[in-house]
């Protein structure tokens, strides 16, 4: 399958077009979407395999994809910012009217152990529930928004423990 580029021409190209391919030769992995950025600008962009390989919808540098754990460091960066900033505390409750995220998600989350729930538990995957062990709420919906799936889970999904008690690594969380 060719690789599929955006942005701008890039002068060492095919250098990196055979490290994307030996990416996915090497882990076998299905498809790969790679972005290089410089000076807070777009250098290379390529897209290679397949978004999703039974249907056969190549994959694209547009494809979007769930980044689960490597979303992880770049939002503790975020929040870790945020925090030396003074501009949040890691002890803020996320849900309900007083929270980080307030009442987006609606009604039923303010009441109960999930709106005791903060930052820091969050980011310490101590939240209470959604482990990965099992019944991780990121791979049962793949079709559904982020928004969706946090909405459908709160609202759905009862926490396995309280906020702040045990320590279950999450994708979701």
């Amino acid at each position: 399958m060719p690789i599929a580029h955006a942005g701008p021409d890039f002068p060492e190209r095919a250098k990196a077009d055979s490290i994307v391919r030996a990416l996915v030769d090497r882990f076998r992995l299905p498809g790969i979407s790679v972005a290089l950025t410089r000076d807070d600008r777009l250098v290379y962009a390529a897209a290679v395999g397949w978004a999703d390989r039974d249907k056969r919808v190549p994959m694209t540098t547009t494809t979007r994809m769930r980044l689960a754990s490597v979303s992880k460091p770049l939002t503790s960066l975020a929040l870790m910012t945020l925090a030396e900033r003074n501009r949040i505390s890691l002890d803020t409750v996320v849900f309900g009217p007083t929270g980080v995220l307030g009442v987006e998600y609606g009604e039923p989350v303010f009441g109960g152990a999930k709106a005791s729930i903060t930052v820091r538990q969050l980011m310490q995957h101590l939240e209470g529930g959604w482990g990965n062990q099992r019944n991780d709420p990121v791979f049962d919906f793949y079709d559904m928004t982020q928004r969706a799936l946090i909405a459908r889970t709160l609202r759905e999904r009862t926490l396995e423990a309280r906020p702040g008690t045990v320590q279950a690594y999450s994708n979701f969380g």
